[in-house]
């Protein structure tokens, strides 16, 4: 298809979708207008007229029609397709995110993380071995990158990292092994973001999200794979500590302790020498989190009025230093 017809194209489809959305069009034309798009999801080559269209629409009704469609390939039909197709679609989908992450709606943002991480649900590790590696190399280079926040050039651009990581969490394998290089390549990508974006003021969707994910993997796969040679239990333990004392918030960081006391729960007796100085890095960690001289920033932001029996307000305190 030539770049003429392309935009013929486009022009239809963008006409016939702000149709779809007006005020004016009536049910039955909305049924009418329906039948022809699912006509042309149905189609077993729709994805590469997406592919050609996504570059050339800023139309949101657009884009989220063709991300629709491409989701639904990627869900139903993806088997099908050669690893040369889905390369493409792969490729296509994370070059227009980055080209265009700064000026997309955030919906449109988040719908390009999702399909990008449901590929790699799909294809990960085979076909897609390196979508953590990707994650990973664009922090190191956003880190090198973007300046720190000034007056004047404001606070540095995340690009696609937050919602990317906000879904991979998602993926799951039946390796266990796997799962839990998932882990520690989300927590990798996370340290390189903390060496270097000022979270307090930035927080990015993910962290509650992959605290919750943490939690579950600790409570209910940790011991298990406690046993596995490619397994490191302390390089584990080390990344969760430095993403637990890294993130901006009192509430993350206490979802974060809720997954040191599933560590907790389920040591045995005899595991406390292997884990004895992590567990003591924690509680050092804990007892500098809550003093001001080492915490003022977080803790002087802290509700601390002392209040009665009846929940009143009796006044404030700052006693505690």
């Amino acid at each position: 298809m030539n770049e003429h017809k392309i935009d013929e194209a486009l022009a239809s489809l963008t006409m016939v979708m702000t149709e779809f959305f007006a005020p004016s069009t009536d049910n039955s034309r909305k049924r009418e207008i329906e039948c022809m798009l699912e006509n042309f999801s149905s189609n077993h080559e729709s994805w590469k007229h997406c592919l050609l269209f996504l570059p050339k629409t800023q139309n949101e009704y657009v884009m989220m029609y063709l991300l629709n469609t491409l989701e639904n390939i990627i869900n139903k039909k993806w088997f099908h397709l050669s690893d040369n197709e889905k390369t493409e679609i792969r490729i296509a989908l994370m070059n227009e995110l980055m080209a265009k992450y700064k000026s997309m709606l955030y919906f449109i943002r988040n719908k390009f993380a999702t399909l990008l991480v449901a590929i790699a649900r799909n294809d990960w590790p085979h076909l897609y071995p390196d979508f953590f590696n990707i994650l990973e190399k664009n922090a190191q280079k956003e880190g090198q990158s973007n300046p720190p926040p000034s007056p004047t050039s404001g606070m540095p651009q995340t690009l696609a990292l937050p919602d990317l990581l906000a879904n991979a969490h998602d993926i799951r394998h039946s390796d266990k092994t796997l799962n839990m290089e998932i882990v520690v390549k989300c927590l990798q990508t996370l340290q390189h973001l903390f060496s270097w974006l000022p979270l307090s003021s930035h927080v990015p969707p993910y962290l509650n999200k992959l605290a919750e994910f943490l939690k579950l993997f600790v409570s209910l796969h940790f011991k298990r794979l406690e046993a596995e040679p490619e397994f490191d239990a302390i390089e584990f333990l080390s990344y969760l500590f430095q993403f637990t004392f890294q993130v901006p918030s009192c509430c993350t960081f206490i979802s974060c302790l809720d997954i040191w006391l599933q560590f907790i729960d389920v040591l045995k007796p005899e595991d406390t020498p292997k884990y004895w100085e992590a567990l003591q890095a924690l509680v050092t960690g804990v007892l500098n989190k809550i003093q001001f001289q080492h915490n003022k920033a977080q803790l002087q932001h802290l509700d601390n009025d002392t209040c009665d029996d009846d929940g009143g307000r009796l006044g404030s305190s700052r006693s505690v230093h």
